[in-house]
């Protein structure tokens, strides 16, 4: 956290709840502009990544710069997630969430740049590795929630 728990976490609940608010103005509107949909998944996450690296990316100095390094792979991270969500066919937005963040917070606990923290952390102090390992979670779902309604506005709309 760049900024310490009491700025970081409002900074990225508040943004997420209004998109979880207001999803439909939001689907609605992006949906309009004719191009494929996973491209423009995709181009949504974009936004969404910057703004959430400036939060929580502290090891590749990611606030000192406009365009985080790290989003290349966090692009990839949401095309990887849109054709999971494809493949598996989980229907409902909120266990899409929930698997994808989960599958997020286990690769940073196991292979991300922090696991040697986050297995630090569950040593010296398990309630805050329980907070940070929800915390990535979250992250995760910051990202791709929009893309994800995105997406599957796109796939409901060719079944009918």
């Amino acid at each position: 956290m760049a900024f310490g728990p009491l700025i970081d976490t409002p900074l990225l609940l508040v943004p997420f709840v209004l998109i979880v608010k207001y999803k439909n103005f939001f689907v609605n509107l992006i949906v309009k502009i004719r191009i494929p949909k996973i491209i423009l998944a995709l181009l949504v996450s974009v936004p969404l990544i910057i703004f959430e690296e400036h939060i929580n990316c502290g090891a590749y100095g990611c606030a000192n710069v406009f365009i985080p390094p790290t989003i290349w792979f966090c692009l990839i991270v949401v095309l990887i997630s849109l054709f999971l969500v494809r493949i598996i066919r989980i229907k409902k937005i909120t266990s899409q969430i929930i698997f994808l963040g989960a599958l997020g917070a286990l690769w940073e606990l196991f292979l991300g740049v922090a696991r040697v923290e986050f297995q630090q952390l569950l040593a010296k102090n398990p309630i805050v590795f329980i907070f940070m390992i929800f915390w990535v979670g979250l992250s995760y779902a910051f990202i791709l929630f929009l893309p994800l309604l995105i997406y599957n506005r796109s796939n409901i709309l060719r079944n009918q």
